[in-house]
């Protein structure tokens, strides 16, 4: 079973759409979850520097609070007395520390418990392992293991009490601040998808939500690493990235964490409300594409078949269409081509029981059935293919090469009229076999009183164009005629591939050729006319080509028709 072209055509057009709106989903999901992944990297990054902020904005708030203690002159005169009444070291170190402590209570009141100040009179700040804030030095991690789990971990920082005046110096204080209020400055920002650090140089954790983490390695910094935008690294399968930022005038760094897998499967949501539009999508395009295909279609096939039925020699067969579109008009110009048809048969029929038998020779062999159906064909596939404009050329320029070749009932024409039948039947090859060939005519001006035997010219012309299409260059005929010593010459050369002289022989003594038009019919009926002296004269080299000659007598009108008479009388 033949395939039928229009639901093929759809049915291809249909899986195109289907197969772009699937990859504008894949690439609007995937444009979805780059979109989802960028808005998470720059909300963790603002995330992590807003912490950034937070943590150094707080330190250094810590820092100016232990600066007012350190150069409180009531501690200052406190510290001078006791040296000098030789108190106690140790009732002079718990005065001190009450007085701070009672301090810290009154600034502080709501987070007293988070805060503790002890003071050491032996010996200055150790700057070792600190970082300077302002006057003071901030120390990583230390453990009370006095305190509750959740209140056992602290940090410090720590300043000289100096004497401004004397620039003596009477020990140090130590702030003890717990990791619990760093935990205030982020606690905000964390989400179910992230989670934040604070680690120091070594990569050390310093506070995070989880406090068996605290002062374990979180990360180990290799060098470079921290001048990326985000670490990634793999653990349980699972994918992570750590943005990261370093608390200013500190060497701590604030490190976010996100699971990718989380970021991935929030995307994945958006997955089943895209394949049902999808699915509705595809079910739409099919549905349309079906009824257009079948709008289509319906008259396509109703032409094939009655072209079908014509090709097997039915010619009483008409197109009807209710509708007035472009479908009835190609079955207008169907009916009226088949009449044609119908009215050339008939005419070649008459005319062949009219003429003698020369003639009835010549006239059958220009009805070329294979010729009419392989137009015919080719008309009905411009017209199956929608080409109207070209099926109407084609259907015009057949029309012509019919009317001229089987509607005359006289044998002889002018060269206009037989230049006009060759021209027509070479529009009509050019439609049908595309840059095939070329064909290029130069003839006299006048050719009006020019008479010459009917269908002499097309035949060899169509065996150039017959003979050569399989070569591999473009074929290029020339048709050349002048007037010469009261005749007429013409000369027809092709670049084809040429005979050789034993193919001429058999040529001259064939009498068909491909299109039942013989070069052998064509040199009688020359000879016939005008007498032996006159004929065909052919000229051809392999792969070089060939060139055919005529000579042909001048005729007036009225020597024209004594000799049809005189032929006709034989």
């Amino acid at each position: 079973m033949r395939k039928k072209y229009v639901t093929r055509i759809f049915m291809m057009l249909t899986a195109l759409l289907i197969m772009i709106v699937m990859v504008i989903s894949i690439i609007g999901f995937s444009f979805i979850r780059l979109k989802i992944t960028q808005e998470q990297i720059k909300h963790n990054q603002l995330s992590v520097n807003q912490a950034s902020r937070n943590v150094s904005s707080y330190l250094t708030s810590c820092a100016e609070l232990i600066d007012l203690m350190a150069t409180d002159s009531m501690i200052i005169e406190m510290l001078k007395d006791n040296q000098i009444g030789n108190v106690e070291e140790e009732e002079m170190i718990f005065a001190v520390e009450k007085l701070l402590n009672e301090r810290i209570a009154t600034w502080l009141p709501n987070e007293m418990n988070l805060y503790r100040v002890s003071y050491d009179p032996s010996h200055s700040v150790d700057p070792n392992n600190s970082t300077v804030i302002g006057q003071a030095y901030l120390k990583d991690s230390e453990v009370d293991e006095s305190q509750s789990s959740i209140y056992k971990y602290n940090f410090s920082l720590s300043q000289d009490v100096t004497d401004l005046i004397t620039e003596k110096s009477y020990g140090h204080i130590k702030l003890m601040v717990n990791e619990l209020v760093l935990m205030q400055y982020y606690s905000d920002l964390r989400t179910p998808q992230n989670d934040f650090y604070i680690l120091n140089q070594k990569g050390d954790t310093i506070s995070n939500y989880r406090k068996d983490t605290i002062g374990k390695p979180y990360f180990n910094f290799v060098e470079g690493d921290l001048n990326t935008k985000y670490l990634e690294f793999e653990e349980n399968n699972d994918s992570f990235m750590v943005f990261h930022q370093q608390i200013p005038n500190t060497q701590w760094y604030v490190m976010s964490e996100i699971n990718e897998s989380l970021i991935v499967r929030e995307v994945s949501q958006l997955k089943w409300p895209i394949v049902i539009v999808l699915a509705i999508a595809v079910v739409l395009i099919a549905g349309i594409s079906f009824v257009f295909s079948s709008m289509i279609a319906k008259p396509i096939r109703y032409i094939n078949g009655i072209l079908e039925e014509v090709a097997e020699g039915n010619l009483q067969v008409r197109a009807e269409f209710e509708e007035k579109n472009e479908f009835s008009s190609i079955g207008e110009n169907f009916n009226v081509m088949i009449a044609k048809i119908n009215e050339l048969l008939y005419t070649v029929k008459y005319q062949e029981k009219m003429k003698r038998l020369v003639e009835l020779d010549f006239l059958r062999a220009q009805i070329n059935p294979h010729f009419i159906y392989n137009t015919l064909s080719s008309i009905r596939f411009y017209v199956e293919m929608n080409k109207t404009s070209e099926a109407e050329k084609m259907l015009m320029h057949f029309s012509t090469v019919l009317r001229k070749t089987l509607s005359r009932s006289d044998e002889m024409i002018t060269l206009k009229e037989e230049l006009d039948i060759v021209m027509s039947y070479v529009e009509l090859q050019k439609l049908r076999y595309k840059d095939g060939f070329e064909v290029d005519c130069h003839w006299p001006d006048d050719q009006q009183e020019i008479w010459m035997p009917a269908f002499i010219l097309q035949p060899i012309v169509e065996n150039a164009i017959y003979y050569n299409m399989n070569s591999n260059e473009k074929t290029l005929i020339q048709i050349t005629a002048k007037l010469q010593n009261q005749h007429l010459l013409i000369e027809i050369w092709d670049n084809g591939i040429g005979m050789s002289d034993d193919q001429i022989e058999e040529a001259l003594k064939q009498k068909n050729n491909i299109n039942k038009v013989g070069i052998r019919n064509v040199d009688e009926r020359m000879k016939l006319i005008y007498g032996n002296e006159y004929g065909l004269i052919i000229e051809s080299q392999e792969g070089k080509g060939t060139k055919v000659c005529y000579k042909i007598p001048l005729l007036l009108e009225g020597t024209k028709q004594l000799l049809e008479e005189e032929q006709k009388g034989k």
